[in-house]
């Protein structure tokens, strides 16, 4: 099992996002302690929950500790198998935070149609058209990626909707 501490540098949700997505990738599990110690709220927020629960959905992991404020995820992830997922952050979190996880285990691994709701353009992360012009053309070296704007959805609300087919080569 791979230990992590959530506080290492700048504390952010971006280490638990990615070690969920490296997990997926290469199959091993992992435990996370000390997510976002440092922060003035502690522990997974709504878009962390989610991003979680998107992945238990696209492998049937077994996880330990998704819930909002819990500061120690454990995830041990199944084989990922090419489906259609609905994600309502149910905030202003972000798509585009939640999109840099879901990519590259999507890409390797089938057909995804994946519907987000949530935040489009907001602060600390990349903004909608950012991601549609300069990320996606990145990544879709390595697959096919069509990522559509169906609403924008901005602080505090949110509401914004995407959907992004995801097919690898």
């Amino acid at each position: 099992m791979i230990e992590l501490d959530g506080n290492y540098l700048e504390g952010g949700g971006q280490i638990m996002r990615t070690a969920i997505a490296l997990s997926v990738l290469r199959q091993k599990a992992f435990v996370i302690e000390n997510i976002r110690a440092g922060r003035p709220q502690p522990g997974l927020k709504s878009q962390h929950l989610h991003a979680i629960k998107a992945f238990e959905k696209l492998c049937n992991a077994d996880v330990e500790g998704a819930e909002l404020g819990s500061t120690r995820v454990k995830f041990v992830p199944g084989k990922i198998r090419p489906q259609n997922i609905e994600i309502d952050i149910g905030t202003a979190g972000s798509i585009t935070l939640l999109m840099q996880s879901l990519l590259l285990p999507c890409l390797f691994s089938g057909k995804f149609m994946l519907t987000i709701t949530g935040g489009t353009d907001v602060n600390w992360s990349p903004s909608w058209d950012y991601f549609n012009q300069v990320i996606v053309p990145q990544f879709g070296r390595y697959g096919r990626i069509e990522a559509k704007l169906i609403k924008r959805g901005y602080y505090p609300k949110g509401q914004g909707k995407v959907e992004i087919k995801i097919r690898n080569k």
